[in-house]
């Protein structure tokens, strides 16, 4: 499932059968994730912060800061350690290689020796997430440039993440 989950985005809605079950529940929550973030009102105000600037590109920057308010916050939402946590995805990952795309499968001996996920609690991780975004994009290569809004708007920011991710678990923990 934590396969799934990782690699959603990356997997075509015609695809998702050539996975098996676990994958395949793991894509099912990681889309539903995204209905509910991408349509939940608190999201909604944290990419009024970066629409100016970012336009479209703001959903998924505030996907990236999420992902490092979560990283703070880790021990609020989660009993286990956050480096045992980021072990267990990168063995999971490792051990399901055959599952993973290639954008995925390629990248993945870089992520776990520089810890991409431990370091998202970091702003260079940040900036670094960012920057690996923007080489995905043709038409946005200043996705790094948003660090700047999540410094001048911290606080807000992760008032809205700590608004917004209880009501996320909560609806997780519903089906799966």
């Amino acid at each position: 499932m934590m396969v799934g989950n990782f690699i959603a985005d990356f997997v075509r809605k015609s695809q998702i059968t050539n996975y098996p079950a676990g994958v395949q529940k793991g894509i099912a929550l990681h889309h539903k994730i995204d209905t509910f973030t991408d349509t939940h009102a608190i999201v909604q105000e944290s990419k009024l912060l970066l629409r100016p600037q970012f336009g479209k590109y703001a959903a998924v920057i505030v996907d990236v800061f999420y992902d490092h308010f979560l990283s703070r916050q880790w021990q609020i939402f989660s009993k286990q350690d956050r480096q045992e946590f980021c072990n267990e995805v990168y063995n999971n990952l490792n051990n399901n290689n055959l599952w993973l795309p290639e954008p995925i499968k390629s990248h993945l001996p870089d992520m776990v020796h520089h810890n991409w996920l431990w370091y998202y609690h970091e702003f260079e991780g940040v900036r670094r997430a960012l920057q690996s975004l923007s080489y995905r994009s043709a038409h946005r290569k200043d996705l790094p440039e948003a660090i700047e809004n999540l410094k001048q708007n911290y606080t807000q920011f992760e008032e809205h993440f700590l608004a917004f991710f209880p009501e996320l678990f909560a609806m997780a923990k519903q089906d799966f």
